[in-house]
């Protein structure tokens, strides 16, 4: 709450202050303006690092305001990006008059003079009420989370996720159904139609028998809806209510209203229907959806609600997830959603404590081997850890048998009571912005090849609410609140995971010596074999009394032993060379240049030897009359050529500069960047986008070669679907294995089977009528190449046109 605080204070003296402090300080100098707020948010601070502290909010705003100041810049001298929790202030105060700003923030001012003041109440419009929605439910699967775990309160044993021809937004519908004990009227209106209603925190535990830990304690349920469609009826009994209850709500009500400041003033109507059937729960119809959901997306679904229930908590009376998808074969019946990863783990620790004796069991290597040792119980509280390790082996073994579940092989979750408390485990903030919130690929850098990355590993950290209160969840469901708990929970994490990698580095040291030792024993049994095989040549020789049979059998043991001694040795080797072959392509990420720089100097001189051509020709007949058409084309075929010289020379430029500009940055801003920058296009031609990013997923990569791959992705889709009649271009991107996969797809003229392999080569266009030269598919898989990412053209995931999928590795 306190640099929360000084982060809206910090914006407010950036906006309202200019050539000098805010005049509503009543004060001459930054420093005194400052101290102003010193008295009340000080927290144990010295005046000197308030002061700098303060400063240091402010300056972050200053780029973004129009206040005479320059503010912090990035090495391009372009304002630097505001980190996300700071973006989240910035967009709510923004939107507040200057008076509005200063009445919330003069509470916490110390200005010395008296005055006149008056007793105020705070105003919730609707444009607020909505961006609060946004900002506290990210992304569309954490809705899906949010309204699962309120199942999970009411008791439901078994909650049905229904998908309806959810491939069109505009006629599917979503529906999500549990065997709860439901709401009356008066829970619909006392307590579900309040915002941030604290039922739930004053019941810690919900009724008998079930005594369920209470998950969903925010209040934010029904943003989840509004974050899944505009239009939703709710209909829903307790078990002796003779009345089904029915809610209707249209969220663009709430958007097309501009007359009703208060959201309050808007109605919802709530019916109700006579029926005794004693059966209980809770039914939600979503309709009017703000996104189409392909197969790949109900895979995202179904891989994020296995994790929701802890795989090693037996829950009683149980807790069944189920989904199905009218539209896809895979989901066709209801598929009951489960979490079996952990038995094709290679190595696995298992941690617990015992409150009696106040003791936390750690692992240690010792001695070459991992020992479990107990200490006291941490400050932060007791916990259960179960850790399990997949090497290539495991995992291979896991995707036979779940093909593409291996997915779920992603880091370590955290779960309260039973159930996950982080949804996807992703850190904000910049300097920190890792894949996982404990941080552990960002340990990678130091000691690359001997740490074990986030892909690597399952964990499942068992904490307790009751015991572990300073674990706090943050609002938007992403992380925890920093504090010194959680600071020292995630070191602990980590503190665990090095003794693990101890132990895998001491046993590959062990293999290596196995792996010497069999090629050694092959070494000695071939000797035998040679020798043996020339002591049967001599007696053959010298006609001695021979066995031949008991001779051969001989020689044939010595080979078998041989042969055996030989393919252990070379499939360790073997297994090792694949290993070390998969860290490397992921530690180095650039290609050679000079590949390239092959292909652009071809492009370059078949470009000038063709304007040279056209040039001569028209300079020879320039006065020609009779050759006026010729000269013609020839004079726009000239400015093609030049086109792609520009192209070609502009993209060496970038690739040549590729190593040097490589950062963390956020995938979806740089998306937003592109499409923001083509909107005017996008509205003219009447393209419907659909984009579905993961929520903070981050890569370390060149910016502006992610930027030129969207861009050139982009304009191929526009010129695709130039004569489509409902255009559609679609985006997602997600986190998959030790890749970051995006799929970009338009409904366009498509892609031909025979012509998919080919779209990736210099020249090779299929919308050479709207303008295609045929570079851009070369220049972005050039681009990808560079960080050993791949490209591919995938059946459609829309009703028809062109998906490309890409991959490119977390790591360079």
């Amino acid at each position: 709450m306190h640099d929360s605080k000084l982060i809206e204070i910090g914006y407010f003296l950036s906006r309202r202050g200019k050539d000098a402090p805010p005049p509503e300080l009543n004060v001459k100098t930054w420093k005194d303006a400052y101290l102003c707020f010193y008295e009340k948010l000080n927290n144990g601070m010295t005046k000197e690092n308030f002061i700098n502290n303060l400063k240091n909010f402010r300056d972050h705003f200053d780029s973004y305001l129009d206040n005479n100041r320059i503010g912090w810049l990035d090495k391009d001298g372009k304002p630097d990006k505001l980190p996300e929790r700071y973006q989240a202030f910035y967009n709510i105060l923004s939107k507040i008059s200057d008076q509005e700003l200063w009445e919330y923030l003069k509470g916490y001012a110390n200005i010395g003079a008296k005055m006149n003041s008056k007793d105020l109440f705070w105003k919730f419009d609707v444009s607020t009420f909505r961006l609060l929605g946004r900002e506290l439910i990210t992304d569309r699967i954490t809705a899906l989370v949010e309204l699962v775990k309120n199942s999970y309160d009411a008791n439901a044993k078994n909650i049905y996720i229904q998908f309806i021809h959810t491939d069109n937004k505009e006629k599917g519908k979503i529906i999500i159904c549990d065997d709860g004990f439901g709401m009356n009227a008066d829970d619909i209106e006392s307590k579900w139609m309040t915002i941030g209603t604290n039922s739930k925190r004053k019941r810690k535990f919900t009724p008998e028998p079930f005594n369920r830990r209470v998950v969903g304690e925010k209040g934010v349920g029904r943003f989840a809806i509004d974050k899944l469609g505009s239009h939703c009826r709710i209909l829903t009994k307790q078990e002796k209510d003779n009345n089904i209850n029915i809610l209707t709500i249209d969220w663009q009500k709430y958007s097309d209203s501009h007359d009703t400041n208060n959201f309050q003033e808007i109605t919802n109507k709530l019916q109700y229907k006579k029926f005794t059937n004693n059966k209980s729960g809770v039914k939600i119809v979503i309709n009017h959806l703000h996104d189409m959901w392909t197969n790949y997306d109900i895979d995202r679904v179904y891989k994020e609600m296995s994790k929701i229930v802890s795989p090693f908590k037996a829950l009683y009376p149980p807790f069944n997830i189920f989904i199905s998808a009218t539209q896809y074969e895979k989901y066709k019946d209801n598929t009951l959603v489960k979490n079996e990863a952990i038995k094709y783990a290679s190595e696995k620790l298992l941690l617990d404590y015992d409150l009696d004796t106040d003791m936390q069991q750690i692992v240690a290597f010792e001695n070459n081997e991992l020992k479990v040792k107990e200490v006291p119980i941490f400050d932060f509280g007791p916990v259960k850890f179960q850790l399990y390790y997949f090497d290539q082996y495991a995992k291979g073994n896991f995707s036979k048998s779940y093909k593409g579940a291996e997915l779920q092989i992603d880091g370590i979750k955290i779960y309260r009571d039973g159930i996950l408390a982080t949804p996807f485990a992703e850190h904000q903030g910049k300097q920190d912005n890792q894949r996982d919130i404990l941080g552990i690929d960002k340990r990678r850098w130091s000691g690359f090849f001997d740490k074990v990355s986030s892909r690597d590993i399952i964990g499942i950290l068992e904490i307790k609410k009751d015991l572990s209160p300073n674990i706090i969840d943050a609002t938007n469901r992403q992380d925890f609140i920093d504090n010194q708990d959680y600071r020292d929970l995630k070191e602990f994490v980590i503190t665990q995971i090095a003794e693990l990698e101890k132990y895998l580095k001491y046993k590959k040291s062990k293999l290596y010596e196995k792996v010497n030792q069999d090629l050694e024993d092959a070494k000695n049994q071939l000797d035998n074999f040679s020798t043996d095989l020339k002591d049967f040549k001599n007696k053959l020789n010298k006609q001695q009394n021979v066995n031949i049979d008991q001779e051969i059998k001989k020689l044939e043991n010595t080979a078998r032993k041989a042969n055996i001694a030989l393919k252990q040795g070379l499939k360790q080797q073997e297994n090792e060379r694949k290993e070390t072959d998969r860290k490397e392509s992921m530690y180095m990420s650039l290609m050679s240049l000079q590949t390239y720089a092959m292909e652009i100097t071809h492009i370059i001189k078949t470009s000038l030897s063709h304007i040279k051509q056209r040039a001569e020709f028209n300079l020879k007949y320039f006065n020609d009359f009779t050759q006026k058409d010729r000269i013609k084309k020839y004079n726009k075929s000239i400015m093609v050529e030049i086109d792609k010289l520009v192209t070609a020379i502009d993209f060496m430029s970038k690739y040549t500069r590729s190593d040097s500009n490589w950062e963390e940055f956020n995938i979806k801003n740089a998306f937003d960047s592109v499409f923001n920058a083509y909107q005017p296009i996008l509205e003219k031609d009447k393209i419907d986008i659909i984009m579905d990013i993961q929520h903070n997923l981050t890569i370390n990569y060149n910016i502006i070669l992610f930027e030129d791959i969207i861009t050139n992705l982009l304009n191929n889709s526009i010129k695709a679907v130039a004569n489509t009649k409902k255009k559609k271009i679609k985006v997602t991107a997600t986190a998959e294995d030790d890749a970051l996969t995006i799929l970009f797809s338009d409904n366009g003229i498509g892609i031909p089977q025979s012509e998919r392999n080919k779209i990736f080569e210099v020249y090779h266009t299929t919308t050479s009528e709207e303008g295609g030269n045929g570079m851009g598919l070369y220049m972005i898989k050039t681009n990808i190449n560079v960080a050993k990412g791949t490209i591919e053209a995938i059946d459609s995931e829309l009703e028809h046109g062109a998906t490309l999928k890409i991959t490119l590795p977390f790591k360079r």
